[in-house]
């Protein structure tokens, strides 16, 4: 049976009139969903969705505003949860010959707070803010670190297969639609231009230097 997110991603392709296909499981090993043609380009998709859990039901039963400062979100680390579990069948299908995309969907409607620095924290790690520990006022700070910490799932040594991820949106009565947040370290890059017909939005990191901490610069427009 399909999920929720397979059949959305399956919608978005239609839509678009991009040519898709379910790529078949082995009895041996899981394999990713989808392979995609975008003109010459084929493409690997895996779609995976986040279910509510503990946090979204604390939310619900509370009224609590999802967006709010003072509420920690746990979705960049459950984004690179599903990740870990999709690697390598990624990794196996793609083979350097093909590019590949890691796509999530939330199912939560909107109670995780799920955004576009979430992806950005699950590919290259945890936001790190160092300010001095003696401060004479706390309405000015210095700061002395911004950078990226630890759990960083793409890297110069690490899923190089992975050419980004993307954000699944949609759902019941509304269009989906992608956004793609591409790796600064895939072997096999996505065009630009190409995956155009198929996502809503594209972003890559800010240039500068890596151990700093750089946001996501709209590349597309």
């Amino acid at each position: 049976m399909k999920t929720e997110s397979e059949i959305l991603f399956e919608e978005l392709c239609k839509n678009r009139e991009v040519r898709f296909s379910r790529i078949k499981t082995s009895n041996v090993s899981r394999r990713p969903d989808y392979r995609i043609w975008l003109d010459d380009t084929e493409v690997i998709i895996e779609v995976k969705q986040l279910e509510p859990g503990e946090f979204e039901e604390q939310l619900h039963s509370s009224g609590e505003d999802p967006d709010s400062p003072f509420i920690p979100s746990p979705v960049a680390s459950r984004i690179r949860s599903k990740f870990d579990k999709a690697k390598t069948q990624i990794r196996n299908l793609a083979k350097r010959a093909h590019p590949a995309l890691f796509v999530i969907y939330d199912t939560t409607k909107g109670l995780s707070g799920m955004d576009s620095e979430d992806f950005l924290n699950a590919m290259y790690g945890d936001e790190i803010v160092q300010v001095p520990r003696n401060l004479r006022s706390t309405l000015v700070a210095s700061l002395i670190d911004h950078r990226f910490g630890g759990n960083r799932k793409l890297g110069l040594r690490h899923n190089r297969s992975v050419s980004g991820f993307a954000w699944l949106r949609g759902g019941p009565g509304v269009n989906p639609s992608l956004f793609i947040y591409h790796s600064d370290y895939a072997d096999i890059p996505i065009n630009i231009a190409a995956v155009s017909r198929i996502a809503d939005a594209q972003f890559r990191r800010i240039e500068g230097n890596e151990n700093c901490y750089r946001g996501w610069k709209r590349v597309d427009n």
